[in-house]
């Protein structure tokens, strides 16, 4: 559960979380016999206690060792207690030293027991080994092998023919996977390198990309990637030369998840500008879309040139919503579309972009079997760009169903316009620096580009033993020396390893996956405008800029105004007629206590 040398100070009542229930707990302190009595509990009930003395010759440690499945005196605890003096306020003690085992979830592994689709293949008590067996891969399926482990297989999976042409491709890709469900952060960690070791024996180990860490982008379903990082130290130093150590990423072209495949026109022109697609990359791991330039009618025009502008991606979906007046769909990062109204004659919808409550644009759709109509596309000017796509929408019906006129949406995609990013040359992004633009004749790495944004170290980076530091937005780096993890005997041993295995600086490269709890997620509330525009396949569009976004008159939370002013009258009401009634009571008091008295004077 735990295993650490991190320092703790702690006074009586107070305890540390061990993870998994188990919690140590400081129950009191003598600072003259420098004694503590610490408790193990878990769920909040005590396992075990111990009274642990420091000082004069004294070990300060508490080994607890109980029967497990069987098995006598199996160490399950140990604590190393530093010291314990007296603090300003407090007694304290100072505990150093860590490790603790889940014994409680121990298990005995057996030879003629299978865990899902592992089989026992060889199970004794120098390895563990087992054999999945008899899986059929399918285009799309998720494969349980047990134990947390699965397979992902790629849409459109095929085994390639014995006999193929030479520009055949391939689609049987499938990777391995373990997934965790629980709220936490994870690490995305890549393959191991070594420090001090000859890059001619083991140099595909100092180039990363989505094959050796997961941390990048990488579509299985599209095999689109964009990301590469080339890091080799010089001995144990990265130098801030690009032949050394240079983050490179650059876009690729892929269709929108809504797909119409309308063809080609008289003029050999699409049909549908959805058919047209857009550009995807990479940055640090995360989905960006470069500046999405369209014209009037919502057709992709690539444009290397704005390859430095990114916008992070919030949703590309074909999925159906079918929705009443009044209805939304949540897009993600605070977003959502909403169903102001419905006019079945007409065939229209009024549909409303909002971000945290704020009206950002609208548009009345009018449904159209003509391809290429149906749509809003909202565009605008972005970091000083203009008709940048910010949103499109394919409405596919209007319609009246039993109680309600209903709108059918098939078709949403968006980006996070509001936190689009710029970079230039020489701009600093954690210890790296941004070199520019290089074409596929000034940098080779990975497939062919036109263009590649190319970073790398403002200064030279040492590796040390427990390193781990933040290179880049979500890079990070850790190092280890030493032998620890080097199995004693077996396959792999440490006579069968180069001495540089065992001996250097051992490191990866690693992000951090976040899975929130459900419902905690948060947005920014930024200020928008609401335009409105009509016709079967609309194009929005503003010559407004914005730094961060888009600048535009403030917006305002829809219906705050009408709220406000309602929750004042309803106050008002309400106090009015508590004071109506307090007085009526009061005068039948009065009108009552006069007639017990037979004041004849009395009136009402």
């Amino acid at each position: 559960m735990t295993d650490d040398d991190l320092k703790y100070t702690l006074s009586a009542n107070s305890s540390i979380e061990l993870g998994g229930g188990y919690e140590l707990a400081v129950d009191q302190i003598d600072v003259k016999g420098k004694k503590a009595n610490l408790v193990l509990k878990h769920d909040g009930n005590e396992l075990n206690s111990s009274i642990v003395t420091t000082g004069d010759g004294m070990s300060g440690d508490w080994i607890f060792k109980t029967d497990v499945l069987n098995d006598k005196n199996v160490q399950v605890l140990r604590v190393h207690v530093k010291d314990v003096f007296q603090g300003t306020k407090d007694s304290i003690v100072e505990i150093e030293g860590l490790w603790l085992a889940d014994y409680l979830n121990a298990f005995e592994v057996k030879s003629d027991e299978d865990y899902g689709k592992w089989e026992a293949y060889d199970v004794n008590s120098q390895r563990l080994s087992y054999v999945a067996k008899d899986i059929s891969l399918s285009s799309g399926a998720v494969i349980d092998l047990g134990q947390n482990w699965s397979l992902k297989v790629q849409d459109g999976f095929e085994i390639p023919p014995a006999e193929r042409d030479e520009d055949y491709e391939f689609n049987n890709r499938f990777y391995l996977f373990e997934e965790y469900t629980e709220p936490g952060k994870y690490e995305l960690r890549s393959a191991v390198s070594f420090a001090n070791r000859p890059v001619d024996r083991l140099g595909i180990l100092n180039f990363y990309s989505f094959f050796n860490f997961p941390g990048f982008f990488y579509d299985l379903d599209k095999h689109l990637f964009t990301e590469f990082l080339l890091a080799i130290p010089d001995g144990t130093k990265f130098t801030d030369d690009l032949s050394s150590f240079a983050y490179v990423t650059t876009y690729v072209h892929t269709d929108y998840e809504y797909l119409p495949n309308d063809g080609l026109g008289e003029d050999q022109t699409l049909l549908n500008s959805w058919d047209s697609g857009y550009d995807v990359m990479g940055y640090f791991g995360e989905l960006y879309v470069p500046f999405n330039i369209v014209d009037i009618s919502g057709f992709h025009e690539h444009d290397a040139t704005k390859l430095e502008k990114f916008a992070p991606l919030v949703i590309d979906s074909d999925d159906k919503h079918t929705l009443n007046k009044g209805g939304f769909i949540e897009l993600g990062k605070g977003y959502t579309l909403h169903i102001l109204d419905i006019d079945v004659e007409g065939n229209q919808a009024h549909l409303e972009l909002q971000k945290d409550g704020t009206i950002l644009n609208s548009s009345i759709v009018t449904t159209s079997s003509e391809p290429g109509g149906s749509n809003w596309i909202f565009k605008d000017k972005v970091l000083g760009t203009s008709d940048v796509q910010i949103l499109r929408v394919h409405v596919e019906n209007v319609f009246r169903g039993e109680k309600d006129d209903l709108v059918s949406i098939d078709g949403l995609w968006l980006t996070d316009y509001q936190n689009a990013v710029s970079i230039d040359q020489g701009d600093e992004v954690g210890l790296l620096e941004y070199h520019g633009v290089y074409g596929p004749d000034e940098i080779y790495i990975g497939p062919s580009s036109e263009q590649w944004l190319v970073f790398g170290l403002k200064n030279n980076l040492s590796l040390s033993d427990g390193m781990d530091l933040q290179i880049a937005e979500n890079l990070n780096i850790r190092a280890e020396s030493g032998t620890n993890g080097i199995p004693p005997s077996g396959p792999v041993s440490k006579m069968s390893l180069p001495s540089y295995y065992i001996s250097d600086l051992r490191y990866y490269f690693y992000s951090i996956a976040e899975i929130e709890e459900l419902g905690s997620g948060s947005g920014n509330n930024d200020n928008g405008s609401n335009n409105t525009s009509n016709g079967s396949n609309n194009t929005s569009s503003s010559d407004n800029d914005n730094t961060k976004g888009v600048e535009k008159e403030e917006g305002q939370p829809v219906g705050s105004s009408f709220n406000v002013l309602a929750a004042l009258a309803l106050a008002f009401f309400i106090a009015l007629l508590i004071l109506i009634i307090a007085y009526l009571y009061m005068r039948y008091r009065a009108r009552k206590k006069a007639a017990e008295m037979g004041n004849p004077n009395m009136k009402s």
